[in-house]
């Protein structure tokens, strides 16, 4: 793992047995679990958890969302299995019900599991805080000692750009679709439009989810995001999306935990 110099002194790496040792119930005296959800971030997230409890530290380097979803499906299992045959081993999952609606894209299908496809017919279209907060909430609220993980915002915003750019060609203010999109963004403002509405309704998420630790956009880390992403996450500003929430999310906000990416 590359820890930044600055951040050696400040940051722990957990062995397998530290991490079990942490998230086990009767270690710790508390019914403790852990539900993990949101966009291609998280999930990767949730994989490299994964990987420490299970003890298979990979170096793996995932490049196709058919093998996220592969490993997302195969680690969940494996993880409940175990937890299944020892309720004291760490009870972390990724819940495939919230797959879907945690995503961040509005209206999108939810996947099937059994087939690894994605079916045609989307789900009712609804706010991604409705939708995820009650999603993630079946999962939070069983014990005090639960808590979900979310990351999203790059579908949030794709989604919210989509309804701005269609609402200004309704009025006569679009641009031909060649127009490159940082052109298109200065050009009609769609770019602060969407903007700020992916802002409220991950706001508006933070108020609905229960005890829910928020996993921000990777913005400052280009180089982590995959090449066919870069120009798009570029130029729909998703700095400002992570500028624009931090008032909302701890340290300024206490009862908004924020993992930081």
């Amino acid at each position: 793992m590359c820890i930044p110099d600055k951040l050696k002194s400040s940051l722990h790496v957990f062995s397998t047995a530290e991490a079990i040792e942490c998230l086990n119930s009767t270690e710790q005296g508390r019914n403790i679990s852990v539900s993990v959800s949101g966009d291609s971030y998280t999930r990767q997230l949730f994989i490299g958890l994964a990987d420490i409890l299970l003890g298979n530290p990979s170096n793996e380097e995932i490049t196709t969302k058919d093998r996220r979803r592969h490993l997302l499906r195969e680690y969940d299992e494996r993880l409940a299995a175990l937890h299944g045959d020892d309720t004291s081993f760490p009870d972390v999952q990724y819940p495939l019900g919230c797959f879907g609606e945690c995503f961040g894209d509005y209206g999108r299908a939810s996947y099937d599991w059994s087939s690894h496809v994605i079916p045609a017919t989307p789900v009712t279209e609804a706010p991604f805080s409705v939708r995820c907060s009650r999603c993630i909430n079946n999962f939070t609220q069983r014990s005090e000692s639960a808590v979900g993980v979310v990351g999203a915002g790059v579908h949030n915003l794709r989604y919210f750009g989509d309804r701005v750019k269609d609402k200004a060609k309704r009025e006569g203010l679009g641009v031909p679709d060649d127009v490159p999109n940082h052109a298109r963004d200065e050009a009609i403002g769609e770019t602060v439009a969407a903007v700020n509405e992916t802002i409220k309704d991950l706001e508006r998420f933070f108020d609905l989810a229960t005890r829910t630790i928020y996993v921000s956009m990777p913005s400052y880390q280009m180089e982590k995001v995959p090449r066919l992403y870069e120009n798009a996450t570029h130029n729909t500003h998703a700095g400002r999306i992570y500028e624009g929430l931090l008032p909302s999310l701890a340290p300024r906000d206490v009862d908004h935990p924020f993992l930081d990416y």
